[in-house]
This record gives structure tokens, sequence and C-alpha cells, in this order.
């Protein structure tokens, strides 16, 4: 039997051959995404107090005692009047040193040292959201670069398999029939290598309560986080620089070297994602989340380098 009666059936053979590859690549069912995993399941405290520029004659009286610096960092945590009570009682206690005295000390003292406990628990409990937030990112990222891989690798193969059965059944056909053998197989091929260049793959990712928002547009009181640490990241004087304050150059850095850049048709998409309560990402994007995230951990986790200042100062019974 001649092979030039069945051009047809290789035709067919070919187109059937690609579809079934193709459809090995095919969109899979992505696994739900639990955000609500990280969340605290107890509100911070994000109202109890508000920063108020401390009276000069309170500072006046304990720059005697402490630095400039760490009565920011007291003031940040609503601690500047009870370190002035303690103080205080402190100094009553040189002229009377009864056992009444000495536990009004302890007393004022044991306010203040709850008080930090708190506030160090608050930036624990923040930098572990951020952290949990950030591995959730990567591992879908991963899971995202795994079926890419793997899509890659079967248009690869098709793309190769495309171009042999067109080869093949060019050469067995003649005239037009071979030309169109030979052109279909060789487009099938193109396409396929194209493809396989390029990923849109995507997954959904919930975030309601969106951490990164509120560094982005820094309002003057925030939902999200403790009050303390918030005090922390928006006021200059807690910054390098002490110009600005240390979330506007987070949001600068991530502006500068993350490539978000505003009235940017395709970053402005980029960057509603980002700080939106969710929505669809590609690998890229969730990679971009999590070093967004991983950055703003990085640096709420330093807030503890300014506790550790603030308690060492209060401990020094001198």
């Amino acid at each position: 039997m001649n092979i030039r009666n069945h051009k047809k059936e290789l035709s067919y053979l070919m187109f059937a051959i690609l579809f079934l590859l193709l459809l090995n690549c095919s969109p899979k069912q992505y696994p739900y995404s639990h955000f609500a995993a990280c969340y605290p399941n107890h509100p911070y405290d994000t109202i109890s107090f508000q920063w108020t520029d401390p009276a000069d004659s309170v500072i006046q009286v304990l720059s005697k005692r402490y630095s400039s610096y760490n009565l920011m960092v007291a003031n940040s945590a609503g601690l500047l009047i009870p370190i002035n009570d303690y103080e205080k009682e402190k100094n009553k206690l040189k002229n009377d040193p009864g056992a009444v005295q000495r536990i009004k000390v302890i007393e004022k003292k044991e306010v203040i040292i709850n008080r930090i406990s708190l506030f160090r628990s608050q930036v624990a409990s923040v930098a572990a959201e951020l952290d949990c937030e950030g591995e959730r990112a990567d591992q879908l990222s991963a899971y995202l670069d795994k079926i890419d891989r793997t899509q890659t690798k079967n248009l690869t193969v098709a793309s190769i398999v495309s171009g042999a059965i067109g080869g093949v059944v060019s050469a067995l056909l003649s005239g037009n029939d071979s030309k169109a053998a030979a052109i279909t197989g060789g487009f099938s091929s193109a396409v396929l290598g194209l493809i396989s260049l390029s990923s849109t793959r995507k997954i959904n990712l919930s975030h309601p309560r969106n951490l990164l928002r509120d560094v982005w547009f820094s309002p003057k009181h925030s939902k999200d986080y403790p009050v303390m640490v918030w005090n922390m990241l928006t006021h200059p004087m807690f910054s390098n620089s002490q110009q600005f304050s240390v979330a506007y150059y987070m949001r600068k850095r991530w502006e500068d070297f993350e490539g978000l850049k505003p009235a940017k048709k395709k970053m402005d998409k980029k960057i509603k994602l980002l700080l939106s309560d969710g929505g669809a990402y590609t690998a890229g994007e969730l990679k971009l989340r999590a070093n967004m995230i991983n950055q703003l951990q990085a640096t709420v986790k330093l807030i503890d380098q300014d506790i550790q200042g603030l308690l060492s100062e209060i401990a020094d019974e001198k």
C-alpha cells in the first residue's frame, strides 16, 4: 500500500499527537491558599494612645538620666509619664529609704517593665506574621515554578515531535502536500517553542490584612499595626537620617530597587495588586511580594534594638 494514499491519516496523526502533548500542559486545579493562618487571633492595640510631642519640662528633667533617642522610643510606647513618675519616686527614696518608699519604686518600675514586655511581644508578633506571609508567598511561587518547569519540558518535547512529524510527513508527500506538511510542522514547532519561553500562569492569593499597604501609604494611624510599632515606623527621628520616616525610606527602596514606579501603566497594575486584598499572581509577582515582606520583617525586628537600649538605661540604677 502506497503511503501517499494516507496523507490525510498522517496529518491527523500529527495533530492528534500535538493535541495530547498540549493537553498535558493545560491549566491544573491549584490548592486553596489559607490566608487566615498568618493573622493574629487577638487584634493588636492600635488605639490606646497616639503620638504626642512630649512636654519640654519632662524632657529637660529626664534628659539628665536618659539619652534623647531613648526618650523618643519611650514616647512611642507611651512611657514618658510612667518613667517620669518612676524617677520621682527614686529621688524620694534618697531621703526616705524605708520599705514603703522602696515598694513604691518597685511598683513604678514594674509598670514600665510590663509595658516594655508588651512592646517587645508586639514587635515579635508583627515579625512572625510577616515571616508567615513571606513564606506563604515563597511557597506559592515555588509551586508555580514547578508547574512552569513541567510545562516548559512538555512544550519542548511537543516542539521537537511536531517538527519531526512535519519533516517525516513532508518527505513522504510530494508537491503542494509536501510543502503544506512542512509548513504546518515548522509553524507548530515554532509556536510551541515560543510558548515554552513565556509563562502567564497565575494563582490566586488572598491577603485582606495587607501589612505592605500602610507602609506604602503611611497613614497617620494604622488599623493593622500596633500603635507602638507604627510610631517607630512613621516618625522621622527613628530613621538614620532623622529627616524622613523608616516607612518613607522603605517605599523609596521598593520604588528604586524593585522598579515599583507609580504613573507607569504596567507598574501601576502591579502596585495595585501588591497593595490590594489579593488577586491573581504570577510566580515573579509572588517572589516580589515575598521580597518586600522580608525587607519589612527585617525592619520591624530592628525595633527590638531600640527597645533594648531603653531597657538598659532603665535597668541602670545610677
